[in-house]
């Protein structure tokens, strides 16, 4: 499998090393983090190495999301926010743009006070609707860095089906092709076909 995927190389940059980006790692995978999903830190690295870029009007909200993230970051960790210009500046990640989306779709959609936070379970259905829930550290193989390369490669490029089966949000009855469709509203779709909100 050979990946267009714009990787930030990260680990190989010795100046990022030398910042706040490995504790900003850190804090966005606690975001997401829940009892069953404790072993996934190949995969969220890989994800927060691989730039997000869109090809459709409007996706582009979703990186401004994504960055967004890193002011949240900022306040909690009571960081003044020009750590943020001087060096959280780089582009927003595909880990980003999944968490701050997964954070959307709970505070803006998906809200219970009964259920409580279930940022979470957002991501990771995402994650597996993408086909790489499997990939935890436990089966981190050879293959598994060009396995999500290609699947990330898929979904930025919209290179799925018309469903929306190898993107993000798959639809048993999908009215448009899902390819033309910005992600915010395929992921009301999916809602709307799978839960009620």
């Amino acid at each position: 499998m050979e990946s267009k995927a714009n990787r930030s190389e990260q680990n190989d940059n010795p100046k990022r090393l030398e910042t706040h980006w490995d504790e900003y790692h850190e804090w966005l995978c606690r975001q997401v983090t829940d009892s069953e999903h404790e072993n996934y830190s190949m995969l969220l690295s890989q994800l927060d190495c691989i730039w997000f870029y869109s090809i459709l009007a409007n996706d582009d909200n979703r990186a401004a999301d994504g960055r967004d993230l890193r002011y949240e970051f900022c306040d909690d960790m009571d960081y003044a926010y020009e750590l943020i210009d001087d060096e959280l500046n780089d582009p927003c990640t595909v880990l980003e743009m999944l968490v701050a989306l997964a954070k959307r779709c709970e505070n803006q959609l998906m809200w219970d006070p009964d259920l409580g936070d279930r940022t979470h379970v957002w991501f990771w259905k995402f994650i597996d609707n993408l086909g790489l829930g499997d990939e935890s550290d436990d089966n981190w193989g050879e293959e598994s860095s060009e396995k999500v390369d290609y699947y990330v490669d898929k979904l930025l490029g919209r290179d799925y089906f018309r469903d929306g089966f190898g993107g993000l949000f798959p639809l048993k009855h999908a009215k448009k092709d899902q390819r033309k469709v910005e992600i915010w509203y395929q992921l009301q779709n999916w809602l709307m076909e799978n839960y009620e909100f």
